[in-house]
Formats: structure tokens, sequence, C-alpha cells
């Protein structure tokens, strides 16, 4: 999914269904985060996965990203698990966040 704003591509989120509801990508132009857009893209993804009869969903996020931690923690998401992933030959540390009921999106934002 998209955002667009009159200037062209504000941000857009990414999720798979399979095997395990997983959010990809999420992405804001960073002269437009904390406008609302973000929570819009999460909260959008969420209602396609709960229509698709999905209730949980997880993500990954770097561990140094603490911005994006707080937002996802706000939107209802938990840190799970920690690990080292590989990115371009580096090791880079991790946390797997996951939402236990994905209608907490739609309230925690």
């Amino acid at each position: 999914m998209v955002a667009e704003t009159i200037n062209g591509l504000a941000g857009f989120i990414a999720a798979w269904c399979r095997p395990a509801p997983f959010i990809d990508n999420l992405h804001v132009l960073p002269s437009l985060r904390s406008g609302g857009i973000g929570g819009a893209l999460i909260k959008a993804a969420a209602n396609r996965l709960i229509e698709k009869g999905h209730s949980t969903a997880y993500l990954w996020v770097f561990e140094n990203n603490t911005s994006a931690i707080r937002f996802y923690e706000r939107s209802g998401a938990v840190i799970v698990s920690r690990e080292n992933k590989g990115l371009f030959g580096n090791c880079v540390p991790n946390v797997k966040m996951e939402w236990s009921d994905l209608s907490t999106i739609c309230k925690g934002l």
C-alpha cells in the first residue's frame, strides 16, 4: 500500500501473509514523519490482514532504531526476541516485534 500527497509518494508499507503475517517494510519520507502517515499505513495493513482472517503479525526492526520501536510499541507491538541479522555482509542487531492481536493497532495510534 502507498500513501500519497499532492506532491507524490509519501510512504509505503508491504505485508505478507505466508507463512505467517509479516510486515516487511514501512517507510515514510523523513520530512513527513510524525504527521500520521505511518499510523495510517500500519492501520490499513492491519485492517487488510484482519479482512483476510489473520489476527497476529510481526516485523523485524534494527535495534538502534528506537523511534521506530517506540512507534510500534504505541501501536501495541511488543519485543519478543533479538537476533543479529546479516545486512550487506555485516551483522546487525535486530528485534522481532509482534502484535498478538492486530486490532490493537487500530486502537493504539
